[in-house]
């Protein structure tokens, strides 16, 4: 959580939690000002996230859908969710197990140091947890968005470990 307690107002996180250890992960992304002219990007040129081993692991918030070259682990894929569990999980060790064991999902720092938003899609990570959302009465699509009462119980996850953290 030390990622979102040193975060400003209005930044983004993406998030990704364990689902074998309940534990959630946030790391800092970079606002997309061409979309967004007024997002504040994040303060610290590096941000940090614990490792599975137990090591931390530091990188410049991440660029969703976009690779860093100057970051080896952050080249390996753009999606945002892949890219934090490519940290949490070294990328060479990054299996669909490994994937498997994460979802996905962000939150946006509001200005009293509370998760002002959650968003619950990442097709990187939940298509195969949450694969049909009804779009239409006579269609489906895959979209890995959460169900209502799993984003629910996330959120209330994410807001308890940033209380906890000191927010």
């Amino acid at each position: 959580m030390e990622n979102f307690r040193n975060g400003a107002a209005g930044n983004t996180f993406t998030g990704a939690m364990d689902l074998q250890t309940g534990r959630v992960y946030l790391f800092p992304v970079t606002p997309d000002l061409g979309r967004n002219p007024n997002a504040q990007p994040y303060p610290n040129e590096l941000a940090h996230v614990r490792t599975l081993n137990g090591g931390v692991m530091s990188a410049p918030p991440i660029a969703h859908n976009q690779r860093n070259p100057a970051h080896p682990i952050l080249q390996a894929d753009g999606a945002s969710h892949l890219q934090i569990v490519g940290l949490i999980i070294h990328p060479e060790t990054l299996t669909d197990a490994h994937r498997e064991r994460f979802v996905g999902f962000s939150v946006t720092k509001g200005n009293q140091g509370n998760v002002e938003s959650f968003g619950g899609m990442s097709r990187s990570l939940n298509s195969a947890k949450f694969p049909l959302h009804p779009t239409a009465a006579d269609r489906q699509q895959r979209t890995g968005l959460m169900t209502q009462p799993f984003a629910e119980a996330i959120l209330s996850s994410v807001k308890q470990a940033v209380q906890q953290a000191g927010q």
